[in-house]
């Protein structure tokens, strides 16, 4: 698609840098910081249209804390989280807390360059007004398509229940809630947590 190259990347990536060579060789701008807290604080990012890429690992302040400066600062740019333990119930639990504290222009992925290329796409439409290309239709078919047990299940796992928790819940083995999961992922048509999730809270944005 053609890009936005006006729009800069502000990429909190932690101590574990992110290659950033593929975002540059698409035209973008990158600005990189360490923690969130730096970014906060770099007064140069002021007024400049951008996307928020955050690694989950390297926010730097509880999650609440960082919630509370965003909206504190009227924060209104595309938000990109990436995890490379999308599975985690408390990287899960994370991104449910940007979307429940009123972030809606939220994109969550695992962590790997064509996704988070996707993802910029993605949020370079949010940010011109564009409808998400969700392919309604599908993945509403997907999500009717459950049974009652699997949308019990899938609610679980969208709030960060670990498939323990799930099974203790509902009297059943984990081994159960694992092939209920699957049965889901096959279902929704996804490989991961990562877009299950971000399938999950576009469409209940819908």
């Amino acid at each position: 698609m053609s890009r936005d190259k006006k729009l800069a990347i502000f990429l909190v990536h932690g101590k574990k840098q992110t290659d950033i060579t593929p975002i540059k060789e698409e035209g973008f701008k990158v600005e990189e910081y360490t923690t969130c807290m730096e970014y906060f604080y770099d007064k140069n990012k002021h007024d400049i249209p951008g996307i928020l890429v955050i690694d989950v690992s390297a926010i730097g302040y509880s999650i609440d804390e960082t919630l509370h400066k965003l909206i504190d600062s009227g924060f209104n740019l595309p938000i990109i989280l990436m995890s490379s333990k999308t599975n985690y119930p408390s990287t899960i639990k994370t991104v449910r807390g940007f979307w429940d504290a009123g972030f809606k222009c939220i994109t969550f992925i695992s962590k790997s360059h064509d996704k988070l290329l996707a993802a910029i796409d993605r949020s370079i439409n949010h940010y011109n007004g564009k409808k998400s290309a969700l392919g309604f239709e599908s993945v509403d078919y997907g999500f009717k398509s459950l049974s009652d047990r699997e949308v019990e299940i899938l609610e679980d796992v969208m709030v960060g229940e670990p498939s323990n928790n799930i099974a203790l819940n509902f009297g059943i083995s984990v081994k159960t809630v694992e092939a209920h999961r699957s049965r889901i992922n096959a279902k929704m048509r996804v490989d991961d947590v990562a877009d299950l999730l971000h399938m999950y809270l576009d469409y209940h944005a819908l």
